[in-house]
């Protein structure tokens, strides 16, 4: 008589699991090779819970990186506006056949909800769940899949794109505090040029970045500008959002520079200094030989 200890039992039960879950990306990945779809990036889901029997709720955020990039490759009006990056999800019954797992012909098995709004379920395609997605970092996407079948089934959502549809890129800007400089003197020379600044030719030892938006008043979590902007300071991309993802024309916060959707991007350098700071931090003070400090707002006691 042989005895398996709980550690051993879980890791066999991971490897089998892993296994599986490799089959089933494997599986997804040719069935979107097909139909002529590159998968970009895979979700995570926050939540997976199962309500009532028949009913099973997804709970997904999108990062950063991930809204930004669905919203450079936006066309269209914001009323109708028209995705090249989309966020579709594959739903598949698993099966005692050989396959394993099979997507196609069990569309007629369930219907599904994002956002409280239902959604196309087309034959053996993915679903499109972009129209009904709050296109915002960290926010919650609540999807809700109805199942008419009792069955054992997996869910994955994924960002896609047609092959025709431009290069996929993950848009941002990354800085040392020595390459800041040099964007610093490019910035104060083309002040000068246009007579919005009157700025000596002394030296400069320091400068400071504020860490504020001029949108919410609060400290950013998520540093924005526009690739035509001569500032340092950033907005909060899920505040821009906010304010112009319904309208027609986007215009910069601090300079109100026209911004179009694909000249959009992250500032690596400054999100990693609000990493590093805390909540009450207004703005970090850079010296010229790279070392950084932060200025705190001051409190009564």
């Amino acid at each position: 008589m042989y005895s398996i200890n709980t550690k051993s039992k879980n890791q066999a039960v991971n490897s089998e699991w892993n296994t599986l879950e490799n089959l089933i990306l494997e599986k997804i990945e040719k069935l979107n090779r097909r139909d002529s779809l590159e998968i970009v990036d895979f979700i995570k889901q926050v939540e997976c819970k199962v309500i009532n029997g028949a009913k099973k709720k997804i709970i997904i955020r999108l990062t950063d990186d991930q809204v930004l990039n669905i919203i450079r490759h936006r066309t269209g009006t914001p009323r109708a506006p028209s995705y090249y990056l989309q966020l579709l999800l594959r739903i598949g019954m698993l099966t005692s056949g050989g396959d394993i797992v099979r997507f196609e012909n069990i569309n007629k098995n369930f219907t599904v909800k994002c956002n409280n709004k239902e959604i196309r379920n087309p034959e053996e395609r993915p679903i499109n769940l972009t129209p009904a997605l709050k296109i915002l970092p960290q926010v919650d996407n609540i999807i809700v899949i109805e199942f008419h079948r009792n069955s054992f089934y997996v869910v994955q959502p994924y960002l896609a794109k047609e092959y025709s549809s431009p290069a996929y890129y993950s848009p941002s800007l990354t800085f040392n505090p020595m390459d800041l400089f040099s964007l610093y003197t490019k910035i104060i020379s083309e002040s000068k040029k246009l007579n919005e600044a009157n700025v000596d030719d002394a030296e400069i030892i320091s400068y400071d970045i504020s860490l504020i938006c001029p949108i919410t008043q609060t400290q950013i979590k998520c540093p924005c500008r526009g690739e035509q902007c001569y500032h340092l300071n950033c907005f909060d991309l899920t505040a821009f959002l906010k304010l112009y993802l319904q309208k027609r024309r986007w215009f910069c916060p601090i300079c109100a520079k026209l911004i179009k959707p694909n000249t959009l991007f992250i500032d690596r350098f400054t999100k990693k200094l609000i990493s590093q700071v805390p909540e009450d931090c207004l703005a970090v003070t850079i010296n010229q030989d790279g070392t950084w400090f932060p200025k705190i707002t001051n409190r009564t006691v």
